[in-house]
């Protein structure tokens, strides 16, 4: 390697030759309509390209070392030779444990999770499947992840999850499986070591959202820095209800809604959304399976809509002209319903995610614009499609 280059630029020139390699520092921001079942991570193609550059040299094998365990999934029969592995040091001297930034426990590796944790300080990600549930109640583990940006969890919250939770002072995104139903409840929490809970967390994002906060130990103040709130439209429909419920202490914070797709249409009364996010600024949710009840006396804040168009599979089994027509007719339906400058005085923008581009030779659409011309109807590219001057 010359001397006259650092190994910062290395990285960036393996970066750029090779598409396949991973960006060493950066968790991938959010982007709208995820899956809502986060599949087994498929193995990285990158890795034959990491070993080859381990020997080629010492100061090539720092960042192969990088790249070869940035993504480490645990499966049940590889769990004890990775734990073996993170426990040696590279050539280096560095431990390989520290290279480890995206860390993805799948199957039954439960008696493994807090070791390997252990060995791997500075990971971005954390993702633990539902079988993690027999991993003991009782275990914790007392080291702080400064660098952990995001968790998900699919399964029984336990000790070992709070632990963590509560040592991640960076946590932006924390994703809660079908098993939560509520959170910090039955937990000890030293507020002297936590006076304020999850202070960087964003993204609540969960299958079933937590019915309730722990009355005994969460306080106002904690979760200052909550805006997005990613769930079911079925759970959000059985969270409005006048009950002790985790969106009613978080709720005026929130300015992005974002709703799952359901496997039948729901209808979703946004009055009450209107009560419940009084300052909502955004709101994402796919067309055909969602629709809103709009009252004379909506006072809406919402400026933005980002509206997810489903393959015509999803809404037809019929010829493709039949599903072009079905999902013509609900997006003009609900477009409809939020063109009232009444209900929604600050709505400009609704921004369109369709993969399969159902629209283009749509009629209808420009005309229902003309209801209101102030409107910026755009792809989820940035393209504008109708509307005023971008």
């Amino acid at each position: 390697m010359s001397p006259r280059l650092p190994i910062e630029i290395w990285r960036q020139i393996f970066g750029f030759a090779l598409d396949d390699i991973p960006d060493i520092d950066v968790v991938p921001a959010h982007q709208p309509f995820p899956t809502i079942h986060p599949g087994l991570v498929a193995t990285p193609t990158h890795l034959s390209t990491a070993y080859s550059i381990c020997l080629v040299s010492r100061d090539w094998h720092q960042i192969g070392a990088e790249l070869l365990y940035h993504t480490v999934v645990v499966q049940h029969e590889h769990a004890e030779d990775i734990l073996k592995a993170l426990r040696r040091p590279n050539i280096n001297g560095r431990s390989l444990g520290a290279c480890v930034m995206e860390l993805f426990f799948t199957f039954e590796p439960a008696i493994y999770l807090l070791d390997i944790l252990a060995r791997c300080r500075n990971i971005r990600y954390l993702r633990v499947s539902n079988s993690m549930a027999t991993v003991n109640t009782n275990d914790r583990l007392d080291l702080d992840f400064n660098f952990l940006e995001r968790i998900d969890w699919m399964g029984t919250p336990s000790n070992a999850f709070y632990s963590v939770v509560l040592r991640s002072p960076n946590l932006r995104h924390l994703f809660m499986g079908p098993s939560m139903h509520s959170l910090f409840e039955g937990v000890h929490v030293d507020r002297t070591a936590s006076p304020v809970l999850c202070p960087s967390l964003q993204i609540f994002q969960s299958y079933n959202f937590p019915n309730q906060l722990s009355s005994s130990v969460v306080r106002p103040g904690d979760f200052p820095s909550v805006s997005h709130v990613i769930m079911s439209a079925i759970t959000l429909n059985a969270v409005l209800r006048p009950d002790p419920l985790i969106l009613q202490q978080l709720g005026p914070q929130i300015s992005i809604l974002e709703l799952y797709s359901p496997h039948h249409t729901v209808i979703t009364s946004m009055e009450d959304i209107a009560t419940l996010l009084p300052n909502l600024q955004e709101l994402r949710f796919t067309v055909c399976k969602q629709s809103f009840a709009v009252t004379d006396t909506l006072r809406s804040t919402i400026r933005t809509l980002q509206v997810r168009i489903p393959p015509k599979a999803f809404v037809s089994h019929g010829p493709p002209l039949e599903g072009f027509a079905f999902i013509e007719e609900a997006l003009v339906q609900c477009l409809d319903s939020f063109c009232s400058t009444v209900n929604f005085p600050h709505l400009s923008e609704v921004v369109l995610h369709d993969e399969e581009d159902h629209l283009s030779s749509s009629q209808r659409i420009p005309s229902l614009m003309t209801l209101r011309p102030s409107f910026k109807l755009k792809r989820s590219d940035g393209r504008l499609l109708y509307g005023g001057p971008d």
